[in-house]
């Protein structure tokens, strides 16, 4: 996954619309909040004759996993956005955060035999009913084979 450099565009330090969207309010820090570190592309650590990749499998012949360098941006605020959850649009900040029941448990969200026959399936329904989109295209279910279940257990 491609994260936006530092300095790209990509990244709304502030939305510059009539209505400003709920995540540009400035706000005091809440005590839920938490503080984390996200990465970034590092603008323009790529070689020129090659656009910016991550390969999610191991190559061969010692090949890299990607072609750029991250930069690591600290102390990053972290709101909790559930209380804000209905306030927030595709169309303002480009995400929503929705409550989604799934009829797997935790352990059958690990098989992708479950998740191509059950949890894609959610996924369309869900996307039809509170978006009224015409078609969704669920280009994979995997599972990564370095995924650890019990998050260091």
């Amino acid at each position: 996954m491609l994260l936006p450099s530092v300095d790209s565009p990509l990244l709304p330090a502030r939305h510059t619309q009539e209505k400003q969207c709920t995540l540009c309010m400035d706000s005091e820090t809440s005590p839920c909040d938490t503080f984390g570190e996200i990465k970034f592309v590092r603008q323009n650590s790529w070689p020129e004759n090659e656009k910016p990749y991550v390969l999610t499998y191991l190559p061969n012949d010692n090949f890299p996993l990607t072609n750029f360098d991250f930069e690591d941006v600290r102390n990053v605020p972290i709101k909790d956005m559930r209380p804000i959850k209905d306030e927030l649009s595709l169309d303002c900040e480009g995400f929503v955060v929705a409550d989604f029941a799934s009829a797997l448990t935790y352990d059958e969200l690990f098989e992708e035999e479950k998740l191509r026959a059950v949890f894609a399936n959610e996924l369309r329904k869900f996307w039809k009913d509170r978006y009224g989109v015409k078609a969704i295209y669920i280009h994979e279910c995997v599972v990564s084979p370095s995924v650890d279940k019990g998050l260091g257990q």
